[in-house]
């Protein structure tokens, strides 16, 4: 059952767009770090989006 949907063609293509796109990947990951605030505390860069800093 799970090489069926392993081998499914959505899931497939799926992964041919992540190997494809690297790059665009990790811009959305460092995207997704820096509204999370995971990416960038030491630098203070959540401080330039919220207004009141890390949130506590």
């Amino acid at each position: 059952m799970r090489e069926r949907i392993l081998f499914s063609f959505p899931v497939q293509l799926f992964l041919l767009h992540l190997r494809k796109n690297l790059a665009l990947l990790l811009v959305w990951l460092i995207l997704a770090g820096v509204i999370l605030e995971q990416f960038g505390v030491v630098l203070g860069i959540p401080f330039l989006f919220f207004g009141s800093g890390v949130s506590s």
